[in-house]
């Protein structure tokens, strides 16, 4: 789907029981992701160049974050000490 341009949130809890979700050669995506993703393990995001989640991500059971050739993507965290225990898991 080159040409998809924007998720379109319906609301809350889309995915609750996702684990594995790959974002891949969507080069006009941009905008929020669903917000409950709180079973997701695995996030992929490549070629995505303009993606730049506004939405934030429950991070609790994720074990994997790989992005690739989507320099807009990124994770903020608001305690150290909350990201420090996050990256203890992951790859």
């Amino acid at each position: 789907m080159p040409e998809w341009k924007q998720w379109h949130v319906l609301g809350k809890g889309e995915f609750p029981a996702l684990h594995d979700f790959l974002i891949e050669d969507y080069p006009k995506l941009i905008g929020k992701l669903p917000e409950k993703l709180c079973s997701l393990r695995g996030l992929r995001i490549s070629k995505c160049p303009e993606l730049s989640p506004e939405t934030p991500i429950q991070l609790s059971n994720l074990k994997e974050f790989k992005v690739v050739a989507s320099p807009k993507v990124g994770v903020l965290f608001d305690d150290a000490q909350l990201f420090t225990s996050q990256l203890q898991g992951m790859k």
